[in-house]
C-alpha cells in the first residue's frame, strides 16, 4: 500500500471510530498546547533577545564574583575602569557599551507645570552606534556629544507623544531632568525602549565614576556586540587576558572577582532562579504530554487488538511488516497533526492571555519581548509533535512486530492477542500513575513553597498603608543631607495637614535582603572576613514605628533632637537583642554598621566606611516579617532577621519610601498627597504610582501566582489524563475477559467478587507505579527546592507534616483512580452470566 492508500485509510480509521479520535486528538492537544506555551514563555523571557541590523549575538559581559557566606546583595555590573580597559583592548566587539539604569523627574520648562518620572539610562557615546538605530526626528548621540560636556538626551516616542504631542518642535527644546536642564537633539521610532523600558537616553562621560578620589563602587551594565564569527567562549577568552591585567592593577578593588563571563544579553533580565522555574514548567509540560501520549497509545493498542485478525489476514496474504508498520505511524500521525492544529491554536490563547496580564501589571517589560509563534515555538512544536507520534506508536510498534502466522487467525483475537495488548497497556497505565503522582507532588511542593514565601504575616495591614518611592537628587537642587532631610518634614507636615490622614513616615528600604550590611558590636572585635557578622541595616524617619503601629519593647523610639549633633543612636529589633544580647541588657550598649543606605549617594561618597559608634536606645516590636528566623538560625543565616533602624537625620538617604495611613481606603487620598509633595518643587516626581504595600506585593507576587497556577493546571490535568487511561485499560480488560468473569458468576460468584476481580487486575500497576512516583518526587522536590532556594532556605510550608503530605498524594491518586476503574467494574459485575459465557464461544 502506498502512501496515500495509508492516509486515506487512516483518515477512514479516525472518521470510523470518531468517538474515541476525538478523544485523543483532545487529550493530545491539551498535553501538545501546555507543552508549547511552556515553551513560548520561557524562548521569550530565557532566549528572546532584540535584534539589530548587520550586527552579531548581543551578549552581557559581567564578573563570576566569589560570593562570600552570608553577603545578600546582588551585585551586578562593571567597574567604568574595567569597562574601559576591555573597549579598548578587546577586539572581538563590534561596540561594548556601559548602560547605568535609572530614572528622571521630567518637567518641561515651557509647557505646563507637570512633573512625570520617566525610565532612562545613562550610555556610553557609542550606544546608539552599537544599535544601528536612527532617530525619527533630529539625530542620535554620538561620542562628540560626551566629550563636549554639554547636557543633551535623547527621548522616546512616548515621551515625545506626551510632553510635545508629536511637534517637530521638541528638537532644540530644553526638559529639566531632576532639574538640570538638557536639549533634546533626537525622538527615538515608536516602540523602541532598548535596553528594557527606557524613554531617555542621556550621553554620559562617568567623570564621577572615574574619579579615583571618590572611591566610588559604581557598578554599570555591560553590553555589546560581537563580531561576525566570534563565539561567547572566544569573547570570553579575550576579555579574561584583560580582566587578568586588571586583577593584577587593582587586586583589592578585585579581590571577589573570578574571571569574565559573557552571556547572552536576555540574562541580564532573566536570573537562575526565573530560569530554573522556566525549566521546572518546561519539564512538567513535557510530563502532561508523555501521559497525553500513552493515553493515545493506549488507544491505538485497543485498535490493534481490535484488528488483530484483520492484520493476520493481511500478512498471511503477503503483506509486508513495514507496510503495517508504515499504517500504525499513520493512524498516529493523523491524530497528531490535528491535535496539534488545535494546539497552536490553544497554545496562542493562552500566550495573549498571559501576555495581557503580564502587560496590564508590569509597565517595564522588555520592549521586544512578545509571546506569538515564531520559527523557534513553531519548530519546537513540530519536534514535539513527532516526538507525540514516536512514542504513541511505540507499543503498538512492539506489537506487531511479533510473527503472524496461520494460527493467529483461529484464536481471531479472543485471548492471548488481547492480553498481550492489555499487558502492554498496563505498562503506559503505570507509567501515567507514576508520571502523575511526581507532578501533583511537585505541583502542590511548588504551590507550599510560594504561599510559604507570600505569606508574610506582617503585624500589620499591608492594605491600610499607602506608598510610593521619591527621590530627593542633589540635580534638583537639594545638595547638602539638611535640605535633604528638610524636604522629608515638609512634605511630612504637607500630608499631615490633609483632612483624615492619620500616619505619615518615610522608609529607606522594603526588601530585607538588599539592606544586609556588615555589623560590628562593642568589644566583640572584627579581625577578618571570618569573623564577619551582618544584619538588617534600614534607616527612617522618626515616625516610621507609629505608622505601622509598632510598640517599644525596651527604651524608646526616634525623635527629632536625634540629629547630625546629638549622640548617634540605633533601635533594634527583638531577634538581634536575641542574638547578640541574650540576657535583654541591651539599652546603652553600642554597634556600628558599614555603609548603611546606597553608597552611590553623594553624601555618602565622602563618608567613613563604617557609621560611627551607634547607641541602642529602643527595641521595638515586629515592623517587619520575621518568619522564617528559627530555620535561618538553624542554617547560620539570621542577617534578614535580626534588624537595626538609625534615624534619616543621623544618617541620610535621598531614596525613601513614603507609607501613609488614613482613616477609611487609604488608597482614595493618592492624588492629594502627590499634590501635598508636588507643592515642595517642580524638580521632582515620584518614581511610581502610588498604591497600597497590599497591591504593591500582589504585583510583586503576580507572576509567582501565574507559574504556581500553571504548575496546578499540569497536576490536575495529569490526573483527569491517568484517570481516563487508567479507565481505558480497565474497560479493555473487562471486555476481555467477560467470559472468565461469567464463569465467576455462573459458579456463585456475586457482584462484590466481580468488582474485586476486576479491580485486582490492576493492583500491581498501581503500586508499582505509586512507589516509583513516591522516589521520583521526592528526588526531584529536593532539587527544585534547592533551586528555588534565594537567601535562607526555609521549611516547606505544609499545613501536615511531610509524611503526612505525601500520603495525602498518595491516597488522593489513588481515590480517583480507583473510582475510574469503578465504572467498568460495576458494569462487569451487572452482566448477564449466560450473554457473557457466548459472547466469546
Amino acid at each position: 500500500m502506498n502512501l496515500l492508500g495509508n492516509l486515506y485509510y487512516s483518515l477512514r480509521l479516525f472518521y470510523k471510530n470518531l468517538s474515541t479520535s476525538v478523544i485523543a486528538v483532545l487529550v493530545l492537544a491539551i498535553g501538545l498546547s501546555m507543552a508549547l506555551t511552556m515553551f513560548s514563555m520561557a524562548n521569550m523571557m530565557m532566549w528572546d533577545t532584540p535584534k539589530f541590523a548587520n550586527k552579531g549575538d548581543l551578549v552581557s559581559v559581567d564578573w563570576h564574583r566569589q560570593v562570600q557566606e552570608g553577603d545578600y546583595r546582588n551585585l551586578r555590573g562593571i567597574a567604568i575602569d574595567d569597562y574601559e580597559a576591555m573597549k579598548r583592548d578587546s577586539t572581538i566587539f563590534d561596540e561594548l557599551v556601559a548602560f547605568h539604569y535609572l530614572s528622571y523627574a521630567v518637567h518641561r520648562p515651557d509647557g505646563s507645570d507637570n512633573v512625570a518620572r520617566y525610565q532612562a539610562g545613562r550610555v556610553s557615546g557609542n550606544f546608539f552606534t552599537m544599535i544601528g538605530q536612527d532617530a525619527i526626528l533630529g539625530r542620535i548621540a554620538t561620542e562628540d556629544d560626551v566629550t563636549s560636556g554639554e547636557d543633551v538626551v535623547v527621548i522616546g516616542y512616548t515621551l515625545w507623544q506626551n510632553e510635545f504631542e508629536g511637534s517637530d518642535d521638541a528638537i532644540g527644546s530644553t526638559l529639566l531632568l531632576d532639574g538640570t536642564v538638557h536639549t533634546i537633539i533626537g525622538v527615538m521610532p515608536e516602540g523602541f525602549r532598548f535596553p528594557f523600558a527606557q524613554e531617555l537616553w542621556k550621553p554620559y562621560d562617568w567623570r564621577w565614576e572615574k574619579d579615583p578620589t571618590q572611591e566610588s563602587t559604581f557598578l554599570a551594565t555591560i553590553f555589546g556586540t560581537l563580531k561576525e564569527g566570534v563565539s561567547m567562549e572566544q569573547a570570553k577568552a579575550d576579555l579574561d587576558a584583560i580582566a587578568r591585567q586588571q586583577q593584577t592593577l587593582k587586586p583589592e578593588k578585585n579581590k571577589y572577582h573570578s574571571q569574565v563571563k559573557v552571556q547572552d544579553f536576555s540574562k541580564i533580565i532573566v536570573d537562575d532562579e526565573l530560569s530554573a522555574i522556566l525549566f521546572i514548567l518546561i519539564i512538567g509540560s513535557l510530563f502532561v504530554l508523555l501521559i497525553a501520549c500513552a493515553n493515545v497509545s493506549n488507544l491505538l493498542l485497543a485498535r490493534i487488538s481490535k484488528r488483530q485478525f484483520e492484520l493476520n489476514m493481511r500478512k498471511v496474504l503477503g503483506a509486508k511488516r513495514r507496510e503495517i508498520i508504515l499504517q500504525v505511524l499513520m493512524d498516529a500521525l493523523v491524530i497528531a497533526s490535528v491535535g496539534t492544529f488545535f494546539s497552536f491554536l490553544m497554545a496562542a490563547w493562552a500566550g495573549r492571555y498571559i501576555w495581557t496580564i503580564l502587560s496590564d501589571n508590569y509597565s517595564e517589560i522588555p520592549y521586544w519581548w512578545d509571546m506569538s509563534v515564531d520559527l523557534n515555538v513553531f519548530s519546537y512544536g513540530i519536534a514535539i509533535m513527532l516526538f507525540s507520534v514516536l512514542i504513541s506508536s511505540l507499543s503498538p510498534l512492539l506489537k506487531i512486530a511479533s510473527k503472524y502466522n496461520a494460527d493467529a487467525l483461529k484464536d481471531n483475537a479472543r485471548t492471548t492477542s488481547g492480553m498481550s495488548a492489555s499487558k502492554t497497556g498496563k505498562v503506559l497505565v503505570t507509567s501515567q500513575i507514576s508520571l502523575t503522582l511526581v507532578l501533583l507532588i511537585i505541583a502542590l511542593m511548588f504551590a507550599s513553597l510560594t504561599k510559604d514565601q507570600m505569606d508574610r504575616k506582617l503585624p500589620y495591614d499591608e492594605a491600610s498603608v499607602l506608598m510610593n518611592t521619591l527621590y530627593i537628587s542633589h540635580e534638583a537642587g537639594f545638595e547638602q543631607a539638611d535640605s535633604v532631610i528638610a524636604f522629608y518634614d515638609n512634605a511630612e507636615r504637607n500630608i499631615r495637614a490633609i483632612p483624615g490622614i492619620k500616619e505619615v513616615s518615610f522608609v529607606h528600604g522594603m526588601n530585607e535582603f538588599e539592606l544586609i550590611r556588615d555589623l560590628d558590636v562593642e568589644g566583640r572585635g572584627l579581625s577578618s572576613d571570618k569573623d564577619k557578622i551582618q544584619t538588617n541595616a534600614n534607616i527612617v524617619t522618626e515616625a516610621f514605628f507609629q505608622t505601622l503601629g509598632a510598640t517599644p519593647l525596651q527604651g524608646r523610639f526616634f525623635n527629632k533632637s536625634d540629629n547630625a549633633s546629638s549622640r548617634p543612636v540605633t533601635v533594634v529589633n527583638q531577634a538581634f537583642v536575641d542574638e547578640y544580647f541574650p540576657d535583654g541588657n541591651v539599652l546603652g550598649k553600642r554597634i556600628r554598621v558599614r555603609q548603611p543606605g546606597n553608597n552611590w549617594e553623594p553624601q555618602n561618597r565622602l563618608k567613613d566606611e563604617w557609621t560611627p559608634w551607634l547607641t541602642i536606645v529602643g527595641v521595638t516590636s515586629p515592623v517587619t516579617s520575621t518568619k522564617g528566623y528559627q530555620a535561618a538560625k538553624e542554617l547560620g543565616r539570621i542577617a534578614p532577621y535580626v534588624e537595626i533602624y538609625i534615624s534619616n537625620r543621623q544618617w541620610v538617604s535621598r531614596v525613601m519610601h513614603v507609607y501613609v495611613t488614613a482613616e477609611g481606603s487609604v488608597a482614595t487620598y493618592a492624588p492629594q498627597v502627590n499634590k501635598a509633595i508636588a507643592k515642595l518643587s517642580t524638580k521632582l516626581a515620584p518614581m511610581d504610582v502610588y498604591r497600597t504595600l497590599e497591591d504593591l506585593f500582589e504585583e510583586r507576587d503576580l507572576f509567582v501566582v501565574i507559574i504556581t497556577n500553571f504548575i496546578l493546571s499540569f497536576a490536575f490535568v495529569a490526573l483527569l489524563m491517568a484517570s481516563a487511561g487508567l479507565y481505558g485499560i480497565a474497560s479493555f480488560t473487562a471486555q476481555q475477559k467477560k467470559r472468565e468473569y461469567g464463569i465467576h458468576m455462573a459458579l456463585g460468584a456475586g457482584p462484590k467478587n466481580i468488582v474485586w476481580l476486576v479491580l485486582k487486575t490492576m493492583r500491581w500497576q498501581l503500586l508499582i507505579g505509586l512507589s516509583i512516583g513516591l522516589a521520583l518526587a521526592d528526588m526531584l522536590g529536593r532539587l527544585m527546592e534547592q533551586a528555588l532556594s534565594n537567601g535562607p532556605v526555609t521549611n516547606v510550608g505544609y499545613d501536615l507534616p511531610v509524611l503526612s503530605f505525601y500520603v495525602f498524594c498518595t491516597a488522593l491518586v489513588l481515590a480517583v483512580l480507583a473510582l475510574a476503574m469503578l465504572l467498568p467494574a460495576w458494569r462487569s459485575s451487572q452482566m448477564n452470566p449466560n450473554l457473557a459465557l457466548n459472547a466469546s464461544v
